[in-house]
């Protein structure tokens, strides 16, 4: 698993695809009028992924703390997973914090 360029460029279209999933989801279901508050579909959406990225990384730095102890090669590839799975979570919620800002601007516009 990497952090370079190339995962967090396949990482911000996902971002995106989910995001615009959800707004279509809203649509369809007041029956293809736009008739929810983009603002709070942003708000909503922001805050349920950083959520979800703090979990992860909180579950990540409580298994971080064992890795001294583990004694087979499986478990420190495993503990070492999480650690990349923690800087991915952090880059994540970088890269959603600017397209929601870009998002916001666009909003705006």
């Amino acid at each position: 698993m990497s952090t370079d360029g190339a995962t967090r460029r396949q990482i911000k279209p996902k971002i995106l695809r989910l995001y615009f999933g959800e707004s279509k989801k809203y649509m369809e279901k007041s029956g293809g009028k736009i008739s929810f508050d983009f603002d709070d579909l942003c708000r909503t959406y922001r805050f349920h992924f950083v959520n979800q990225a703090a979990l992860l990384m909180q579950f990540t730095e409580v298994h971080r703390g064992s890795l001294p102890k583990c004694k087979t090669e499986q478990e420190k590839v495993f503990l070492a997973q999480l650690g990349q799975l923690r800087l991915m979570a952090l880059h994540a919620v970088d890269d959603m914090m600017e397209i929601w800002d870009d998002l916001n601007m666009e909003n705006l516009l």
